[in-house]
């Protein structure tokens, strides 16, 4: 064991909603905080891919709101610019196109990407990006973190986990958190393959976003329809395309270059004919969205110093999830802050 003084930093893993609301509220209170994220950039899962063809939010495409506190917050953001409405023509369809109900509630993006929200939040924030946080060693009262590549990240006197269920069990095993590791064992993530397309003229479809209730496909959007977003030539038009959770763990370890066409059919399935993209390629999302959370706010245990925190906590409809994550890393804040 070590024996240099454990430092009174915490460290946050995770620069996500969560991890950032934690973090956030724990340096406004005065403690010293360090995020480590694995991600080139703020985002994670609320990421923005932007090159030749256009921008596209390939992962969350839009959040909602319901928590009165939350709400509050995104007032803040919209105040800052980095968050705004978006009034599209919602529908939601079946696999063949035809209309069922309406889809969508009053629903939110971030500006001018879905990662913007977060850039803004991590203004002022120390935070170290692409770097994977492999192991934590604990020595007496405190934690030494170690990168993927072995480099030694520091010692911190608490942490806080803010990643996916998966991937924080083998963290907090190590931090000794058996309990929490044990509990998040237990959530149910579901993953998902995502097309991004550009076409030089607009599809010939009757909506901007489309929740398809059947076949491969789970969500349409058109990226242009949303505040802040232009095309990258005038006329083009991009589209993300969201793979249902069925079609999607059928064609789970498909390569990316396999899953483009299929889902590019069930977009014309939908909308009807459609000329061939001038853009189009695939990502996969391992860990897309909580569909069986743990059901509490957040884990912690003061005698251990050591939390967890994520959308993969708190119970929430899907379209919170944003909300879930925020509403996870603030309870977590409190809780150190109290103990």
């Amino acid at each position: 064991m070590s024996e240099t003084a454990p430092s009174p930093e915490i460290a946050v893993i995770g620069a996500g909603y969560a991890g950032m609301a934690c973090a956030q509220r724990l340096a406004e209170a005065g403690r010293t905080v360090k995020l480590f994220d694995k991600g080139r950039g703020p985002g994670g899962r609320s990421s923005t891919r932007r090159g030749e063809a256009g921008r596209f939010d390939h992962g969350a495409p839009f959040f909602a709101m319901s928590d009165p506190d939350f709400t509050a917050v995104v007032d803040l953001w919209r105040g800052h610019g980095v968050a705004a409405p978006w009034e599209g023509r919602f529908i939601a369809v079946d696999g063949s196109g035809t209309p069922e109900q309406p889809s969508l509630p009053a629903v939110m993006v971030g500006m001018p990407g879905m990662n913007g929200i977060l850039k803004w939040l991590g203004e002022g924030l120390d935070i170290a990006f692409g770097v994977r946080v492999k192991r934590i060693v604990r020595e007496g009262d405190a934690y030494r973190l170690v990168a993927e590549d072995g480099a030694d990240l520091g010692t911190y006197g608490q942490v806080v986990i803010a990643v996916p269920s998966v991937q924080a069990v083998p963290l907090l095993e190590q931090a000794g958190a058996e309990a929490m590791a044990r509990a998040a064992e237990t959530v149910e993530v579901q993953p998902c393959w995502t097309v991004m397309a550009a076409f030089a003229d607009a599809p010939p479809v009757a909506f901007d976003a489309a929740e398809v209730t059947s076949g491969p496909l789970s969500m349409a959007l058109h990226q242009e329809s949303k505040p802040g977003r232009d095309p990258a030539e005038p006329g083009m038009s991009t589209w993300v395309l969201h793979a249902s959770d069925a079609w999607t763990r059928a064609h789970l370890e498909d390569d990316k270059e396999d899953v483009v066409a299929p889902l590019l059919d069930a977009f014309m399935g939908i909308g009807g004919p459609i000329d061939e993209p001038v853009f189009a390629t695939a990502h996969r999302w391992r860990y897309a969205k909580v569909t069986g959370p743990a059901g509490v706010s957040h884990l912690w245990d003061g005698s251990l110093g050591v939390g967890a925190c994520g959308d993969w906590l708190p119970d929430h409809d899907p379209q919170h999830g944003i909300e879930a994550a925020w509403r996870s890393g603030s309870a977590l804040a409190d809780a150190i802050l109290e103990a």
